[in-house]
């Protein structure tokens, strides 16, 4: 039976405000969008594995203002079945 695996992540990014224009919505903003396409890009496809590393690199490079993020992530599995009886 077919197994769909889903990641649901919690990112708090700590940015230095002085050092960038954008604004607290705009860097919420490039960091959700960096997410999304983190997702298309790797983990999208069949067989990938989940970096947490690769992740939190790729969040903490959307900014230079950006000095680090602390990321938890929680999943939860979910099982198709497809039998019929």
């Amino acid at each position: 039976d077919p197994e769909y695996i889903y990641l649901v992540p919690t990112v708090d990014v700590y940015a230095d405000f002085s050092s960038t224009s954008y604004s607290v919505a705009e860097i919420r903003s490039l960091v959700l969008n960096n997410i999304t396409n983190f997702n298309n890009t790797y983990l999208e496809l069949f067989n990938n594995a989940f970096r947490l590393s690769k992740f939190v690199a790729s969040i903490n490079s959307v900014d230079a203002s950006i000095a680090s993020n602390q990321t938890k992530v929680h999943y939860y599995i979910h099982c198709l079945n497809l039998r019929s009886y």
